[in-house]
């Protein structure tokens, strides 16, 4: 499978970006965010995906796509209805997928 990057909006995502600095001065570390982060087990999750996602991972697709799915299935803002239908449109991806050079 290609990523089309051509998809993403970049405007709205920088506008989204500037909304959210605009509202929570100092970004993540505001501290609104840090409580919202700690019942959301941040810290956990952060690592859990700097680990999964490091850059020497990605010439194995199919260990990113099953990190993929770990990531989101242990993350606490992706509902409960939303991470099964995730995990099993990775389980119908063609055999001869492959990811987007542009990811590094």
């Amino acid at each position: 499978m290609v990523l089309n990057v051509d998809i993403m909006n970049m405007e709205k995502l920088k506008d989204a970006k500037d909304d959210f600095m605009k509202k929570y001065p100092g970004g993540f570390k505001h501290p609104v965010i840090v409580e919202i982060g700690k019942k959301h087990k941040m810290d956990k999750m952060v690592q859990l995906t700097q680990e999964s996602f490091e850059k020497e991972r990605f010439g194995d697709t199919d260990d990113i796509l099953n990190s993929m799915v770990k990531v989101i299935s242990k993350s606490s803002m992706v509902s409960v209805f939303e991470k099964p239908r995730f995990r099993d449109s990775i389980k119908q991806m063609p055999a001869d997928r492959t990811l987007p050079s542009v990811v590094f």
